[in-house]
């Protein structure tokens, strides 16, 4: 596996992560979490039908509390 730091995604928008997988690949996710966070999150990736690619969809940040 590979890890990658993203800045923070528009509060108005999920993003999308895209990965290549080989076909024997039968499940892949993403694991999130916020600067300074402990808790991590996990998103379920999806095969595309089109290619050897696997797609999640990250939910847009929640707004944080002043």
């Amino acid at each position: 596996p590979s890890l990658a730091t993203v800045s923070c995604p528009s509060p108005a928008a999920a993003v999308q992560v895209t990965a290549k997988v080989p076909s024997a690949g039968a499940s892949a996710g993403v694991y999130l979490k916020a600067a300074g966070e402990q808790n991590e999150y996990y998103v379920d990736m999806h095969r595309s039908p089109n290619d050897d690619t696997m797609r999640a969809l990250i939910p847009p940040p929640e707004p944080t509390q002043p």
